[in-house]
């Protein structure tokens, strides 16, 4: 995998986006946006005054192990859900085997992946 972060667009910030900021001296940090962070950041997008520089790591195995998912030699597994994740192009497969259900998506961060597993109710 080539680069390990890519800086999200704007449409995509919101309370609880996770990410890194860029502090002073100290180099990026974990930051996790908060309302006031949204807000700031919006303001400064829009007055093209950038003094908000962040990142956002690509979704790693890690993460998806994380959020509950076991690893299985070549696929994850989760409460009768497989899924697979191709890292180069940031695509999603997670395939319900009881209602033969199918997801196919973009997920480039632990952001989207997240709200995929919301979306289809899994837990």
């Amino acid at each position: 995998m080539g680069n390990k972060y890519y800086t999200p667009d704007i449409e995509n910030i919101r309370v609880g986006y996770k990410c890194e900021r860029e502090e002073t001296i100290e180099g990026y940090k974990p930051y996790i946006f908060d309302l006031q962070g949204v807000r700031d950041y919006i303001q400064f997008e829009i007055s093209d005054y950038k003094d908000f520089f962040i990142r956002t790591p690509y979704l790693t195995k890690e993460q998806i192990e994380a959020e509950g998912w076991e690893w299985m030699t070549t696929y994850f597994y989760k409460n009768h859900k497989r899924l697979n994740y191709d890292y180069t192009s940031n695509r999603l497969w997670v395939w319900d085997m009881f209602d033969n259900k199918y997801f196919d998506g973009y997920c480039p961060s632990v952001n989207e992946f997240r709200t995929i597993n919301k979306l289809l109710n899994i837990k």
